[in-house]
């Protein structure tokens, strides 16, 4: 009896026609005996499963397919039912599945001497274990994608196992492996002359470099990401470059530094409308100066906001510099009463020792009859 809510989600009446179609077909393969018939309309009805996410029906019908390409001895066609029952179970999150299928796969490939599509299966198993979190064994079937696909010059292979080297690497956090990678990456994209791809991989090496406590490489790739980004009018990207780059000064309290990226996203958040935002920026901005004039002094903080001709900036700093004064004079007064008492108690201590030495001394000249 064929599905046709296909998992509470009914079909139209060409899909319906389509299916029926199907079934039709593999039917009258089976009554004559046609096994090749037969073998593709399973293929066929597993393919509309698959494609209406019913996966569980399109793994039944994978699998008849490939029983049957296996008894006719049809090398393509078990292929093409191996890797239809990977793509399932990938959709099912079942990578113990997939890995067993690739493997097969793995293995034809490898012994027609097909490198590319060796290469292809094995980055597809590395994928799978990246996914069962296996990263080691992962790296082993990544590597030997990306040795193969260098071999044969497959540079779309070649940067997909370097992406995903670099993914294992930074789960594992071996942060001079993922910027070996990085850097491979960052260099196939400069002669290919890929800037979008040249700034994903700075702000990779940016993240690297900060991870091993780097901050001045981190805060040059960062910049080199910004500067790609400003030139792509990409302001997604620009806004992740200005904040890991607020990160990095942040580390080394860069005030000043922070405080002028700060500006930058507000300035965005201003063009976007993002008002919710805005108010946030302007919250850090107030901290930044007051962390700015404690390290700093007060000068400093003046001298920043002389930069911007930004109104609310300018009394936002106005206020910061005169609470800041307001609570250090309440300090200074603090501080005097806190000295005052020291100093009485002192005095106490000192008038109480003297009188105890003037007791013991004067009790030293006393006859002894007098003593207690």
């Amino acid at each position: 009896m064929w599905d046709l809510e296909m998992q509470n989600t009914p079909l139209d009446p060409v899909e319906i026609q389509t299916l029926e179609s199907y079934t039709k077909k593999l039917q009258e393969a089976k009554d004559k005996g046609d096994e090749y018939a037969e073998g593709h309309a399973y293929h066929d009805i597993g393919m509309f499963y698959y494609e209406h996410e019913d996966y569980e029906e399109a793994i039944k019908y994978h699998e008849q397919h490939l029983k049957i390409a296996k008894i006719r001895g049809e090398r393509d066609q078990e292929r093409r039912a191996y890797n239809n029952l990977t793509d399932c179970h990938d959709k099912r999150r079942d990578y113990k599945k997939c890995i067993k299928y690739d493997q097969i796969l793995a293995r034809i490939a490898k012994n027609a001497g097909e490198k590319e599509e060796e290469a292809r299966l094995y980055r597809r198993l590395g994928f799978s274990c990246y996914n069962l979190e296996e990263y080691e064994r992962a790296i082993g079937y990544l590597q030997h994608a990306l040795d193969v696909s260098k071999a044969v010059k497959n540079r779309d292979e070649e940067r997909r196992a370097c992406k995903n080297l670099l993914a294992c690497y930074d789960e594992l956090k071996d942060y001079n492996e993922s910027i070996k990678y990085g850097e491979h990456l960052l260099h196939m994209a400069e002669k290919e002359d890929d800037k979008d791809e040249q700034g994903v991989q700075y702000g990779n090496l940016g993240f690297f470099y900060f991870e091993l406590d780097e901050v001045k490489k981190a805060i040059d790739c960062h910049l080199e990401c910004l500067r790609i980004a400003k030139e792509r009018q990409n302001f997604d990207e620009e806004c992740r470059a200005i904040n890991n780059l607020i990160g990095c000064y942040e580390e080394i309290n860069d005030y000043k530094q922070i405080i002028k990226y700060t500006r930058q996203l507000v300035v965005i958040a201003k063009e976007k409308g993002d008002s919710l935002k805005e108010e946030q920026l302007y919250g850090d901005l107030e901290i930044y100066y007051v962390n700015l004039t404690l390290c700093n002094g007060r000068e400093t903080s003046l001298a920043v906001v002389e930069e911007t001709s930004d109104i609310r900036e300018q009394q936002l700093v106005s206020n910061v510099l005169k609470l800041l004064e307001e609570n250090g004079e309440n300090q200074s007064g603090k501080y005097l009463f806190l000295i005052i008492m020291i100093i009485v108690f002192v005095i106490v201590f000192v008038i109480i020792m003297v009188i105890f030495f003037a007791i013991v001394v004067f009790s030293s000249f006393l006859p002894l009859s007098w003593s207690f």
